[in-house]
């Protein structure tokens, strides 16, 4: 079957595409990708409630983001955007060129989204529709249909 990989434009000059992890690479997130998406469901199911990630409009989910950030301490916010990135590329104009680069390291990160806190945010949205979208049943507040996250 493979992995499967998906290209989205974020802005007039970013297109991101990002390939699902291994499975085994994605287990060890399971758990903080979950309080996340649960804490983003308990803060924020009116903005959310039937959308996939990719449609909520994460400008109205300031209380959202404050009760994510919440379930994070210290650098785990960090660590879980390189893991989620690791797979991922950012094509973007650099000199006067267009260039894919690789986001799979805090140089990389920093230089494509030095402005764009919250594009970063939207990509790691996107990254973790992308990787555990199933998991979650395919949008951000309905049960999965087959069951497999009950």
């Amino acid at each position: 079957m493979g992995l499967k990989s998906e290209t989205r434009s974020f802005g007039d000059d970013l297109k991101v595409s990002t390939t699902q992890l291994p499975p085994m690479r994605a287990m060890p997130l399971v758990t903080q990708v979950g309080r996340l998406v649960g804490s983003a469901l308990a803060s924020g199911a009116t903005e959310i409630a039937g959308k996939k990630l990719a449609e909520i409009d994460f400008s109205k989910l300031g209380a959202v983001f404050a009760g994510v950030c919440a379930q994070l301490e210290g650098d785990e916010l960090s660590k879980l955007t390189r893991a989620l990135l690791s797979n991922t590329s950012a094509e973007l104009e650099i000199d006067g060129k267009l260039r894919r680069v690789e986001l799979r390291n805090d140089d990389v990160i920093n230089s494509v989204f030095a402005g764009r806190f919250f594009t970063l945010f939207e990509v790691l949205a996107f990254a973790i529709e992308v990787n555990f979208g199933d998991f979650f049943g395919g949008t951000a507040s309905s049960p999965p249909s087959d069951g497999a996250a009950q």
